[in-house]
C-alpha cells in the first residue's frame, strides 16, 4: 500500500489495521445504541397504547350501541329506522377513528424513513468529503494477525504508519509566547494530560512512540507541536486524527524582546535551594546569550531568527502545512486571555473544548509562572534547627515557593506568611510549613519572633536582586529603537513574519490590532 499523494507514503494502509475500539468511540457507539432502542422501545409503546384505545373506543361504542337498542326496545319510542341510524353513526365513528390511526402511523412511518434517508445521506456525504479512492472502509478486508498493537511503535514510524489517535489537542509551541504558564496551567487540571514535546524529547520519533502508546492506552492528551526538532515534517504529517489546534499569539516585537532577555544558564544554585538561619543570604549569578554573559545582549537580533528558535517567526504557515490532515479548527489565542486573572476564565472555556476539570482555587492561575527575573532558585527550603531554641522541639523547615509552584490544593501545607508580617517582593510569594510543624512555630514565641527577623532581611535582599535582574533587562523600546538604528535589519524582520501576521490577521485581525509595539514597528519600517 502505498498513498502517493502523502509526503510520507504509509507502507501499510492504516484502514485494513485492526485497532481497538478507543473509550471515547465506544461510548458514543453505546450512547448512539441506547439512544435507538429507548426510542424503539417508546415508538412500540405509543402503537401498543393507540391500540389499546382504538379497542376500548370499539368496546364502549358497541356497548353504547347495545344500550341504544335495548332503550329502544324498551321505550318502543324509536323507529326501526331511527336505529339504523344511530347504528351507523356509530360504526362511522369506529371508521373514522380507525382512519385517523392510520394516517397516523403512516405519518410517523414517515418521518423515521425521512430520519434513515437522512442519514444514510449524511454518511454519503461524510465518505464523498473524505475522497474514498476505491473502497470505503468497510469493504476493506483487515491485515491477517496485523494491527496497531501487535506493531511496535518504533517500527511503525519507519512505516510511516499514521496516528490516528493518542492525541485530543495540539498545542503549537511558539518561544517566549506563555510556554511555560501553559505547561503549568494544564498540569493544575484533572482528567488531561499536556506535554511539551521539546522539553520532554530529543528528537519526534520518541514523542511519535510517546503518542502511539497514548493512543492504545486511550488517554486524553495534548501536546505542544514545534518545527526546529529532528523530524518534526514528517511526524506532523503522520498525525491523521483531526484535533482542535491552539496557539498563543503575542506582540512579536514583545516577543523579540523576552528572546533577547532569555537566559541560558546560571551557576550551580544547589546552595540556593537548601540554607540555614546561619547562612549568608545570596541569590545565584544569572548568565545570558552574547557577548556579555552577565546580562543580555541586545546584538543578538542580527543573528539567526532574531533571538529566537527556527520556525517560530515566520513559520506558522510551514506548521499549519504539516499539520493538515490532524486540524478541525484552529484557535488563536491572545497572551493577556492566559495573564492575571484572566487564565482561569480562559481555562474554563478551553475545558470544554478539551473535556477535563478545573481546580476549584483559582489562586494558582492568576499569578506569574516564569522565574526568570529573580526567583530562579525557587523552590528553597530554609531549616530551622529548633534545638538552639528549645532542645525538646524537633527541627522544622520552611518552604519559599509561589502560588503557582505549589497551589497546595490538598492543604497539606500552612502558609505562614500572615503570621510573618513581612512584605514579600511579589504577591504570589508564600511561607509554607507542614500542619505538625506549625503547631509547634505558634507554641513558641521565640522562634517565631526568629523566623519574623530572618524574613525581613531575607525579603529586603531578595528585593533588591529582583530589581538588578530586571534593570539589566532590556524593554520593548529598546527592541524598537535599535529597528530605527537598524532599518535593513527592521525590513528583514517585518519580511520574515508577514506570513504569519496574514495567518492570523485572516481569522482575528483584533489580535493584530491591539499589538501597540508591532503597529509602532510597522511605522518604523515605512520611515525608514
Amino acid at each position: 500500500y502505498i498513498k502517493t499523494n502523502h509526503p510520507y507514503p504509509p507502507l501499510l494502509n492504516p484502514k485494513r489495521l485492526y485497532k481497538k475500539e478507543s473509550i471515547e468511540v465506544k461510548s458514543q457507539r453505546e450512547d448512539k445504541e441506547g439512544k435507538e432502542e429507548l426510542k424503539s422501545k417508546e415508538i412500540k409503546s405509543n402503537n401498543e397504547v393507540k391500540s389499546k384505545e382504538i379497542k376500548e373506543d370499539r368496546n364502549r361504542e358497541t356497548k353504547e350501541g347495545k344500550e341504544v337498542e335495548i332503550q329502544s326496545k324498551e321505550t318502543q319510542s324509536n323507529s326501526k329506522e331511527t336505529k339504523e341510524k344511530e347504528t351507523q353513526n356509530i360504526k362511522g365513528i369506529i371508521k373514522e377513528i380507525s382512519k385517523q390511526q392510520e394516517i397516523q402511523n403512516q405519518k410517523e412511518n414517515r418521518e423515521e424513513l425521512v430520519e434513515v434517508k437522512t442519514e444514510i445521506n449524511k454518511g454519503i456525504g461524510d465518505r464523498d468529503s473524505e475522497n474514498v479512492e476505491s473502497k470505503n472502509e468497510e469493504s476493506l478486508q483487515p491485515y491477517a494477525n496485523l494491527s496497531y498493537e501487535s506493531i511496535p511503535a518504533s517500527l511503525a514510524w519507519d512505516l510511516n504508519l499514521p496516528l490516528v489517535g493518542g492525541y485530543n489537542g495540539i498545542w503549537l509551541y511558539n518561544s517566549s509566547a506563555g510556554g511555560e504558564a501553559t505547561q503549568f496551567f494544564f498540569g493544575y487540571c484533572e482528567g488531561i494530560e499536556f506535554c511539551t514535546l521539546c522539553w520532554r524529547f530529543k528528537e519526534y520519533k520518541s514523542a511519535y512512540i510517546y503518542l502511539y502508546q497514548n493512543y492504545l492506552e486511550s488517554k486524553n492528551i495534548i501536546f505542544s507541536f514545534n518545527a526546529w526538532q529532528k523530524g518534526a515534517e514528517k511526524f506532523g504529517n503522520l498525525l491523521d486524527k483531526k484535533v482542535p489546534i491552539f496557539s498563543i499569539t503575542r506582540d512579536y516585537i514583545s516577543r523579540l524582546k523576552t528572546g533577547v532577555n532569555h537566559i541560558v544558564s546560571t551557576e550551580s544554585i544547589t546552595k540556593f535551594k537548601n540554607f540555614s538561619l546561619k547562612d549568608e543570604i545570596s541569590f545565584p549569578q544569572i548568565y545570558y546569550r552574547g557577548a556579555y554573559k552577565n546580562k543580555p545582549d541586545i546584538n543578538i537580533l542580527k543573528g539567526n531568527n532574531f533571538s529566537l528558535m527556527w520556525g517560530d517567526l515566520g513559520g506558522l504557515g510551514l506548521r499549519l502545512k504539516w499539520l493538515k490532515n490532524a486540524i478541525s479548527k484552529v484557535y488563536f489565542i491572545p497572551i493577556d486571555a492566559i495573564s492575571g486573572e484572566r487564565a482561569f476564565y480562559t481555562f474554563m472555556q478551553l475545558s470544554k473544548i478539551l473535556h477535563f476539570n478545573l481546580p476549584q482555587n483559582s489562586k494558582a492561575f492568576s499569578g506569574k509562572v516564569n522565574r526568570y527575573e529573580g526567583l530562579i532558585m525557587l523552590p528553597c527550603n530554609l531549616r530551622v534547627d529548633t534545638k538552639d531554641v528549645d532542645k525538646h522541639i524537633q527541627e522544622i523547615q520552611v518552604l519559599i515557593t509561589t502560588y503557582q509552584l505549589h497551589p497546595n490544593y490538598d492543604n497539606k501545607l500552612i502558609n505562614i506568611m500572615n503570621f510573618i508580617k513581612v512584605k514579600a517582593p511579589q504577591d504570589n510569594l508564600v511561607l509554607y510549613v507542614k500542619q505538625e510543624e506549625f503547631r509547634v512555630l505558634m507554641e513558641n514565641k521565640t522562634l517565631l519572633r526568629l523566623l519574623q527577623e530572618y524574613f525581613k532581611k531575607y525579603f529586603s535582599a531578595l528585593r533588591g536582586y529582583i530589581k538588578n535582574t530586571q534593570d539589566n533587562l532590556f524593554s520593548e523600546q529598546d527592541i524598537l529603537n535599535y529597528f530605527k538604528n537598524h532599518p535593513q535589519l527592521a525590513l528583514e524582520f517585518k519580511k520574515q513574519v508577514q506570513g504569519d501576521i496574514e495567518i492570523i490577521k485572516s481569522q482575528s485581525p483584533h489580535i493584530i490590532d491591539s499589538w501597540k509595539y508591532y503597529q509602532e514597528f510597522l511605522r518604523i519600517c515605512e520611515e525608514g
